[in-house]
Order: C-alpha cells, then structure tokens, then sequence
C-alpha cells in the first residue's frame, strides 16, 4: 500500500532528523569543551585575543587558504614579510611556549601599523 510506505519513510525521515539533531548538539557541546580547555592554555600576553566567532572564522579561512602562496606560516617568515612591508593581518598562537619566540612581533606590528590578533 503506497499510503503504509510514505508513513514508514516520514517516521525514518524523523528519527534521521532526531539523530541528526542529537549527533550536532554533542559536536557543539564538545566544541564548546574544546574551546574552554583551549582559554586555560593562553600564555599570559594573549592579547589582544580574538573571540570565539572570530576564531571559527580566522580557522576556517586559514584551512581554506593553507595550500596558497600568499600564507606565511613561522615567525622567521612573518618577520621577513614585516621587514618587506608587506601588507596583510598576523595571526598569533595564543599558547605558544615559551613566550620569548613571538613577544617581539606584536612589537614589529604596532610599529608599521599592520593588524594582529
């Protein structure tokens, strides 16, 4: 009977929906978990420090772009384009250890006015 299988495919499409529902809600709860354990780990000069929606984006803009020429990646690199004048925005690790590998870029950022976060 075709009105018993579209009945049966309603109720699959609802707990489907159901289990999608539950499957996001743990993802978002675990991201949530993910992104407090991660504050705890800042090293003390963090700052300024971008906020959660901003570090969603800034992640997924950098795994989108990660394969192009136009990402520098190190602090030996970033200095480098620093020196050229390149423009662009610098993004630091807020838990990199020890502190003393990047203290002086934010420093080198303010002086040519390039924006870091």
């Amino acid at each position: 009977c075709p009105f018993l299988i579209m009945e049966a495919q309603r109720l699959e499409d609802q707990q489907i929906e159901e289990v999608d529902i539950q499957v996001k809600s743990t993802l978002e709860d675990k991201i949530e978990i993910d992104y407090n354990k991660l504050l705890k780990r800042l090293s003390p000069i963090a700052s300024p420090l971008a906020n959660r929606k901003l570090t969603k984006r800034i992640c997924k803009l950098l795994r989108k772009e990660k394969n192009s020429k136009t990402i520098f990646r190190g602090s030996k690199a970033v200095m480098r384009c620093l020196r050229k004048n390149e423009d662009g925005v610098v993004i630091l690790g807020g838990d990199v250890f020890p502190i003393d590998l990047i203290s002086h870029i934010p420093v080198s950022c303010e002086e040519r006015k390039i924006p870091y976060c």
